[in-house]
C-alpha cells in the first residue's frame, strides 16, 4: 500500500531499462512487466533521480522457480556511484536467506532471523523507509527490521536502488514516496 506523496514509479511496462535506471552490477533487464536481476553474484541497479531526505521505497518482488531463495533487496541514501554499499543497505533473505537486515556503509547495524523468503514466486510486498534517524524494512506490511542511526546520512546520498544475489528476483510496482509523518 503506497502511503504519502509519490514523488516516482514504475511498472515495467516496456522493453528496455530506460534512462530512469542504471546498472551497477551485474546484469538486468525489463521483460513481461517486470525487473529482472539475475547473476551469479552482485546485481545492484540504482534509480537516476535523486531522491534527498526522507524516503520511503515500495516494490513487488519475487524469486523465480529453480532460483536460489536469496536477497529481494535494495538500498536507499547512497550515492550516486556508490550503490548498495555507500548508503542504507535493507536486505530481505539476504545472505542466501538466512537473515534480513539494515546496513549502513556496508556494516550491519541491525538485523533478524526472520522473516525470511518461503520459497521461489512467492510475491512479497516490500518497504525500506527512512524518516530522520529511523530506519526500517517491512515485508508484506509487518516491521522485519528496524534501526535509529546516530549520525544520519547527509542530503549528497539521495539514491535509491535494487540488488540481488545469486539469485533471479524480478521486481514490479516499483515506488518512492515521501513516507507519512515526514515534515
Amino acid at each position: 500500500m503506497t502511503r504519502g506523496q509519490v514523488l516516482f514509479s514504475d511498472g515495467f511496462e516496456r522493453n528496455e531499462l530506460g534512462p530512469d535506471w542504471r546498472v551497477l552490477e551485474g546484469a538486468a533487464r525489463v521483460e513481461g512487466g517486470g525487473l529482472h536481476l539475475e547473476g551469479p553474484s552482485n546485481v545492484t541497479v540504482a534509480c537516476t533521480k535523486p531522491f534527498p531526505g526522507d524516503v520511503r521505497l515500495e516494490y513487488e518482488g519475487y524469486v523465480v522457480e529453480g532460483s536460489n531463495l536469496a536477497d529481494i533487496s535494495c538500498f536507499l541514501c547512497s550515492t550516486a556511484e556508490g550503490g548498495w554499499g555507500k548508503g542504507y543497505f535493507f536486505g530481505f533473505g539476504s545472505y542466501l536467506n538466512t537473515d534480513s537486515r539494515i546496513k549502513r556503509f556496508g556494516q550491519v547495524k541491525a538485523s533478524v532471523n526472520s522473516p525470511l523468503i518461503e520459497r521461489s514466486g512467492r510475491v512479497y510486498r516490500i518497504a525500506a523507509e527512512r524518516l530522520g534517524a529511523a530506519l526500517a524494512l517491512y515485508i508484506d506490511g509487518e516491521a522485519a527490521v528496524r534501526w535509529e542511526d546516530p549520525d544520519p546520512l547527509g542530503p549528497e546520498h539521495c539514491y535509491v536502488g535494487l540488488y540481488s544475489f545469486g539469485t533471479h528476483v524480478v521486481i514490479a510496482r516499483f515506488v518512492v514516496t515521501v513516507p507519512h509523518g515526514a515534515g
